[in-house]
């Protein structure tokens, strides 16, 4: 299951979880759709942790990254973790 992220503070929870569990970065439930970013369950997009944005459209989804914050950027997903 993909998680949604309302606050700073679940994020940094979602950091620490990922860390703790020895994977460098974790997918999250954001997408992007006609120009604008949501999430899978609906909800209100917090968008205030970018590590970076790819102006690249063809990467669509989210990341998780442990030590930075999440991104958009295309992944090798044969390498990581679907779930945290």
């Amino acid at each position: 299951m993909l998680v949604s992220v309302h606050s700073a503070q679940e994020y940094g929870f979602l950091q620490q979880l990922t860390k703790n569990t020895r994977n460098q970065v974790a997918w999250l439930g954001g997408f992007y759709l006609q120009d604008q970013w949501l999430w899978l369950d609906g909800s209100w997009f917090y968008n205030n942790t970018w590590s970076s944005e790819s102006p690249d459209s063809s990467n669509r989804c989210l990341l998780l990254n442990f030590d930075e914050a999440w991104s958009n950027f295309k992944y090798n997903t044969g390498g990581y973790s679907s779930s945290v």
